[in-house]
């Protein structure tokens, strides 16, 4: 999706169901990665069911969790929303490069 408010936004929207494989958040990460690399401002929103990332050090404790926090910081994401100390569910929502 592509918004126009002044300057061109890439929107994309995931969603991770709860205890997929590492070659799914792989495919995803790589998907965000080219995102990233070919447009400047990108926000990545969804429900990634990461329940074992740390989100105020962005740091995974699973192969997924610690595949998606290693392209949050390759591809220079930064946390737009903050999340609910109580949040269970391993939501974020939205990672942004601007």
């Amino acid at each position: 999706m592509r918004l126009e408010l002044g300057i061109p936004i890439i929107l994309c929207t995931a969603y991770v169901p709860p205890s997929a494989p590492v070659n799914y958040m792989e495919s995803l990460c790589s998907y965000i990665a080219e995102l990233v690399e070919k447009n400047e401002n990108v926000v990545v929103v969804g429900d990634f069911n990461l329940p074992d990332v740390d989100w105020n050090t962005i740091q995974g404790s699973s192969p997924c969790a610690d595949k998606f926090c290693e392209t949050i910081f390759e591809c220079n994401l930064t946390q737009l929303a903050n999340i609910s100390a109580n949040s269970q569910q391993g939501e974020c929502a939205g990672l942004g490069t601007y």
